[in-house]
């Protein structure tokens, strides 16, 4: 138990050992013989102090009594596993896993499987709301089709430089169809829409966007970034700030995701669908939603799948072979003459081991007006092939 000595005036004790006059110190301060003891308080009682005699001898020390500490129940974690939210266990991340944590919409889609028709069917509803005109290149004066194909070329090589994911790519574009579907623009101010429409797109998708002094440096300083922001002031004024519309690699990626295609067909067809892109005139008048299918029937029958679009698909998309026939035949005539093209940059992008080396895969032949709905079972009996199977031997040949 701890001792406490009581504080007493130095000057008080002087006084009293001097002798000095002592009537003008209170008498409550002097010292009349033996000071009573200190009382303490034990619930609430007064009690006399007792003071305890310390043995030096151990031996007869009373051990201590101490109350055991209670320990603290953990309680048990609790573990959700359902089809909403799963718990995996860790481990090394592949570059798959690095790809979907890109993708925040495409892994909501995935997971959600409840709701998976049903935010299809409303993603559906919202591409109609935000498609471009089809025809807005005629109001065009002073650009062609061949400028829109060079900056969209442009866009895809500052995105593979500065490794923007597709959805920045796919939503600067429709930014750029849909404004040039209402404003007049010209030659000199294009390259500019184009910067200013992807920077909007990068805010958008990316983390960390490039700054508008980048994309002004990215146009070799043609102009300046105070023009790179009045620009994209102009362009989101435009669109009515309706800035989140689906695109074509959406409904590419939630397609293969939902059926497990191998990763060829998914990579060819994420490449016809990007070689759409390139050519405004032949595909504006489709939906993203009808141009992914379609890309996805083109990989099938490039890759001579035994079942060519299978009921589920059909059932998943709500497209028949007949209705992405046009797209399939037009989609078979971008492929073919993709190597031909003045505009690179995507045919080198997939020319890469990352996506399978799918560019350098020679196109099959289609030599028939429209594809026959017979070939939704098997068979490809109407359909001409004047390429030797060993052609898909640099690739893998898949047919799963």
């Amino acid at each position: 138990m701890a001792t406490f000595r009581i504080h007493q005036d130095s000057a008080i004790k002087d006084a009293i050992s001097k002798k000095e006059n002592i009537s003008k110190i209170p008498k409550k301060f002097i010292q009349n013989g033996k000071r009573t003891a200190l009382n303490c308080f034990t619930n609430g009682v007064r009690q006399d102090c007792k003071r305890i005699k310390i043995i030096s001898n151990k031996e007869n020390v009373p051990p201590p009594q101490t109350k055991p500490i209670p320990k603290i129940e953990e309680k048990p974690k609790l573990v959700i596993d359902t089809d909403l939210l799963k718990i995996v266990a860790g481990g090394s991340k592949t570059s798959d896993d690095k790809d979907q944590e890109a993708l925040p919409l495409l892994k909501a889609l995935k997971c959600s499987i409840e709701y998976s028709e049903e935010i299809l069917k409303c993603l559906k509803e919202q591409e109609s709301e935000a498609l471009p005109r089809a025809d807005y290149m005629e109001k065009q004066p002073h650009i062609t089709w061949t400028m829109r194909s060079v900056l969209v070329d442009w866009l895809a090589c500052v995105a593979d430089e500065y490794n923007l994911s597709e959805d920045t790519l796919y939503l600067a574009v429709n930014y750029i169809d849909r404004f040039l579907s209402k404003i007049s623009v010209i030659r000199e101010k294009l390259q500019l829409v184009g910067a200013s429409a992807m920077l909007i797109a990068g805010k958008m998708e990316e983390i960390y966007p490039p700054m508008p002094k980048e994309w002004a440096f990215l146009t070799s300083d043609s102009y300046t970034t105070r023009q790179v922001i009045k620009m994209e002031q102009l362009i989101i004024k435009v669109l009515d700030f309706k800035l989140v519309s689906p695109t074509s690699y959406m409904f590419v990626r939630k397609f293969c995701e939902d059926h497990k295609f191998d990763k060829i067909t998914t990579n060819l067809a994420m490449y016809l669908t990007e070689l759409v892109l390139l050519e405004g005139d032949h595909y504006l008048n489709f939906k993203p939603s009808e141009i992914a299918a379609a890309s996805i029937l083109s990989a099938r029958f490039n890759l001579m799948k035994p079942v060519l679009w299978p009921k589920d698909i059909e059932k998943s998309s709500g497209y028949t072979i007949k209705h992405l026939s046009p797209i399939v035949k037009a989609q078979s005539a971008t492929l073919k003459d993709s190597p031909h093209k003045a505009q690179q940059t995507i045919q080198e992008k997939y020319k890469g081991q990352k996506f399978s080396r799918v560019a350098l895969l020679k196109p099959r032949v289609l030599k028939m007006d429209c594809l026959s709905p017979d070939l939704v079972d098997d068979g490809f009996d109407e359909i001409e092939d004047d390429r030797p199977k060993k052609d898909f031997g640099a690739i893998g040949d898949s047919r799963k």
